[in-house]
């Protein structure tokens, strides 16, 4: 792919350091802490539009996953299917999933988790 001059852009870019645990007026370890970056740095990004096949293999053609096909007989035609489908089951809930791996569909039952588990 060419890189051409009226595709690049300035963009700015920091780098996260770490983070510092914040303390009160007295001194006192709050529990919080505050991030700290790196001064931000302009640099040139090229951008240009996804073209061919770029815009349906978002992902890479070589990448092992599962599709999901249905969740208790629900067929999934998105991911908002998916998260439509499990905003009214709670945590302990168990669904079918049918997913497609490797050409083959499989059957699975899951048992849902909290999503910052």
């Amino acid at each position: 792919m060419r890189c051409m001059d009226k595709s690049r852009h300035g963009v700015f870019v920091s780098r996260f350091e770490g983070k510092r645990p914040e303390t009160d007026s007295q001194g006192r370890l709050t529990g919080r802490h505050e991030m700290s970056y790196t001064e931000p740095v302009e640099v040139l990004a090229s951008v240009s539009s996804a073209k061919g096949q770029a815009q349906d293999s978002m992902f890479g053609l070589n990448l092992d996953y599962d599709r999901i096909i249905a969740i208790d007989d629900t067929a999934v035609s998105s991911t908002s299917t998916v998260k439509s489908y499990l905003a009214d089951k709670q945590v302990g809930d168990t669904v079918t999933l049918q997913v497609e791996r490797d050409g083959k569909v499989l059957t699975l039952n899951v048992t849902l988790g909290n999503s910052a588990q």
